[in-house]
């Protein structure tokens, strides 16, 4: 009996290592995307990215790009780059190890909604994204406490009225499920498998 074949294999690239979406060590060739979770991200539109100097677009919303970080791309989706900013030594041993693979950011990932708040808490990172007939807002945020995610969802909440939407919770869940009580409409935990 053969063993399946893996068609996408991606990596979960955190600040303490770094996780595939199987169950099994994917070998170079068979990874496809590596996700940067960081709050060092932009999304720029896919006609306004400067790809001489992305980092720039990082600059412009007020984040630095340390002297031992590179900025990578994502591939457009849906005509939106997501720039993020990574160790240059964790970039340079990925590229050797995985040289075909492509970046991506949370932000990206996932099905839009046609209304309604997505929430992804990973780590320190809390990625949000607020649709209203279309993307009206997505940010990865540094969270260093509980307080930082009960103040950016109130702040958002007073611009985007998001707590009267429906919302789809990923990632650490019991954190947001515990924060988040009773404040929207409705919270659905989002169970889909990657990492």
């Amino acid at each position: 009996m053969s063993k399946p074949t893996v068609n996408k294999v991606s990596i979960w690239l955190e600040s303490d290592g770094h996780t595939f979406s199987s169950s099994t060590e994917a070998k170079s060739g068979d990874v496809r995307e590596i996700v940067v979770n960081t709050f060092k991200t932009a999304l720029v539109p896919e006609q306004y990215l400067d790809t001489n100097d992305s980092s720039r677009h990082l600059r412009d919303i007020g984040l630095s790009v340390a002297m031992d970080e590179k900025a990578v791309c994502s591939a457009p989706t849906g005509g939106i780059v997501a720039v993020m900013a990574i160790g240059s030594d964790t970039l340079a041993t990925l590229r050797e190890q995985y040289p075909r693979a492509t970046f991506t950011s949370p932000l990206l990932l996932g099905e839009p909604m046609e209304q309604g708040t997505l929430l992804e808490l990973r780590a320190k990172t809390l990625y949000v994204r607020i649709y209203d007939n279309g993307l009206r807002f997505a940010e990865a945020i540094n969270i260093e406490s509980e307080g930082d995610i009960l103040f950016t969802l109130e702040s958002l909440h007073r611009t985007y009225d998001i707590y009267n939407m429906n919302a789809r919770a990923k990632g650490d869940t019991e954190a947001l499920l515990r924060l988040t009580k009773g404040c929207f409409r409705a919270l659905e935990i989002d169970t889909s498998s990657e990492a």
